[in-house]
């Protein structure tokens, strides 16, 4: 935590462009005193700022500055955890308590996984009388969610109203933790997913409601799965993937593949790897006239298994992963 407060400080104190519409309100947050209790904080809160934005931006600040992620309370809220009521006002007010004390035990020990911000955001909201939703989906950042072996619901994140119109927040990636894999902490991520473009948000983010995707064309759920992987410093760079670029690279005969950017930086330093190796290849990319970027990758036929990756790095930062499928090996199978 010591490291992600000195970089969130730095970031602050030389004025970074991503949150320079928030600097009071993230100043003034990074100096808050300990709180004991939620309630504290959100009065604090509404003490400090007058309009919504200000409050969710406050919340959202305070949940990513002073949040470490793992493992807290979960187990209060296990499938065989079981309370007595009588009717379905009795069971409704089990339920609210099972979550305060998830949120309180969350909140004093400055420790959770997604459902705790997100509930620990909610709490606060509810405290501003702003409307707001714990989003539940699924989110895609490693192989297991190419190999067909998805979750119905693997993360969750949250929807608040603000002046009329729904925003999404996730403090959890803005953290620099994607599920299983905990990024370097930079303070890019805040701003890409605070209050994010829907459209890019579903590069990573897929609701299991897809009203909640915010969007007037919702996206398929088979369509996100044959998408490549986003990681967050995707969003930080000027670069655009082609959608002509398909996230399943198919090994046979032809060992050679084409992946296609519409935009790219003037400078950059392009690379990629195969199953996560430590040895990086430099990317070749070529323009032809008005068609899209493109870089010629040459993939070993001795790849054996059915499955395997491509990570593509920009600067000596991931920004996307592909899965390979070996197509030799599948039809090999029974």
């Amino acid at each position: 935590m010591f490291v992600r407060k000195f970089l969130l400080l730095m970031l602050f104190a030389v004025g970074s462009i991503y949150g320079r519409d928030y600097r009071n309100v993230d100043g003034k947050v990074m100096e808050y005193p300990y709180f004991n209790s939620v309630e504290h904080l959100g009065i604090r809160i509404m003490n400090d700022f007058a309009t919504d934005k200000q409050r969710v931006r406050a919340a959202f600040i305070w949940i990513v500055y002073n949040m470490d992620y793992g493992r807290s309370y979960d187990v209060i809220f296990q499938a065989d955890k079981h309370f007595p009521y009588y009717s379905e006002v009795g069971r409704q007010y089990q339920l609210r308590q099972l979550e305060l004390e998830k949120i309180d035990h969350s909140f004093l020990y400055r420790l959770g996984v997604c459902l705790d911000y997100s509930l620990i955001l909610k709490e606060l909201c509810n405290q501003f009388k702003i409307p707001s939703e714990i989003i539940i989906g699924l989110t895609k950042t490693d192989m297991r969610d190419h190999n067909g072996e998805y979750h119905l619901k693997n993360h969750s994140w949250n929807a608040v109203q603000v002046d009329g119109d729904w925003k999404l927040v996730d403090p959890t990636w803005a953290l620099g933790q994607t599920g299983n894999i905990q990024l370097l902490f930079t303070g890019n991520y805040i701003e890409q997913f605070f209050f994010p473009d829907p459209s890019n948000f579903i590069k990573s983010h897929l609701p299991a409601n897809p009203a909640w995707q915010l969007l007037d064309a919702p996206v398929a759920a088979d369509k996100f799965k044959k998408q490549p992987s986003y990681f967050p410093e995707y969003f930080s760079r000027e670069v655009e993937l082609s959608a002509k670029t398909s996230g399943v690279i198919s090994l046979a005969d032809y060992n050679e593949y084409l992946i296609m950017f519409d935009r790219l930086p003037e400078l950059n330093s392009m690379h990629y790897s195969i199953d996560g190796s430590v040895i990086l290849k430099k990317m070749e990319i070529k323009k032809v006239k008005d068609q899209p970027y493109f870089s010629v990758i040459k993939l070993n036929k001795r790849l054996r298994n059915k499955y395997h990756s491509l990570t593509v790095f920009m600067d000596y930062r991931p920004i996307l992963k592909f899965k390979i499928e070996n197509q030799k090996h599948s039809e090999s199978k029974p």
